[in-house]
Formats: C-alpha cells, structure tokens, sequence
C-alpha cells in the first residue's frame, strides 16, 4: 500500500504537469494535492458514519463500497489516457510523442508548437546525454552538474519537511 501511494504521489504530479497547458499547469497540481486531502477527509468520516451501523456485517461493506465507485471511474479513464510526450521521447518513440503532444494542443496551434519545440528540445538533449555518457544513462552524472544537484536536493528536502510536517498523521 505504501509503495503505491509514493508512486502515485509523484508519478501522477509529473504526468500531469507533461500533458497540461502552461496556463492551468498550477491549478492542476495543486488541484490534485487538493483533491488527496478532500480523499483522505472523506475516507475518515465514511468510517466514522460506518462505526454506528449497527449490523455488524455492514461495516467494512460500506466502507469498501464508498471506495469502489471512484476506484472503477479511475480504471475506466486511465483506459483512455494518452501516454506522456517526454515518456515515449525517452523510449523511443519521437514520432508517437509529438503526434500525442499535437492531440494534446489541439485547440491551440501557438501552444501547439511551443510544446512540440521544447520536446524536440528534449529529444536533442537526451541524443548529446547518450553520445556524452556513451549510450548509458548514469545518475551519478546528475551530481556533477551543480545546478542539477541543487534541483534534486531542493526535491528531497521539499520531500522530508512534508513528512515532517506530519500532514498524513493529522489526516
């Protein structure tokens, strides 16, 4: 359970910040954290409201049954969901990353090009990384880069301060 629930919280964030608008980038995000707390709330008052059944079988049925429905909704979409531009990019597939990164755009053809240039932006660069590091990927050469290093360690230390703020403990 616990390794689901860190994937999640930092696989989703990344995915939707690849296939969002820069425009509504932020609100997304923080949407998301938003709607984890308003799960979380609301997880503990269906258990609480479950604790007076008096039926003794009921409980953990109710309790399973409130999950469910959001449960198969997420299934259903995350059928219908578009791989991420960049994920294909890195495996591969140039041709299936901007045709999904136009999909995307569709309605805009200005942000349309601006996010299919940074892609092949990211394409270029992820060519001179493996001509650079010999065909691997190394993650020690991030520690190299200064500026990379202080990204990952501001990453980490964001990371630790919000376990210790004990947000999951008061929820």
């Amino acid at each position: 359970k616990n390794k689901t629930e860190g994937f999640g919280s930092s696989v989703v964030p990344v995915y939707i910040s690849e296939i969002s608008s820069p425009h509504c980038r932020g609100f997304l995000l923080t949407s998301f954290q938003m709607f984890i707390t308003f799960g979380l709330a609301s997880a503990n008052i269906v258990a609480g409201i479950s604790s007076y059944v008096e039926y003794i079988y009921a409980k953990w049925r109710l309790m399973l049954s409130f999950t469910t429905l959001p449960t198969l909704i997420q299934f259903f979409v995350f059928l219908f969901m578009p791989e991420s531009p960049r994920w294909l990019c890195a495996n591969d597939q140039q041709d299936e990353g901007i045709r999904v990164t136009q999909w995307l755009h569709r309605n805009d053809e200005k942000l349309q090009q601006e996010e299919v240039d940074r892609l092949n932006i990211y394409i270029g660069y992820k060519e001179r990384l493996k001509e650079m590091l010999g065909g691997g990927w190394r993650v020690m050469h991030l520690t190299r880069d200064m500026h990379a290093l202080q990204q990952i360690l501001l990453g980490c230390m964001l990371q630790i301060f919000q376990q210790l703020s004990a947000i999951n403990a008061i929820m």
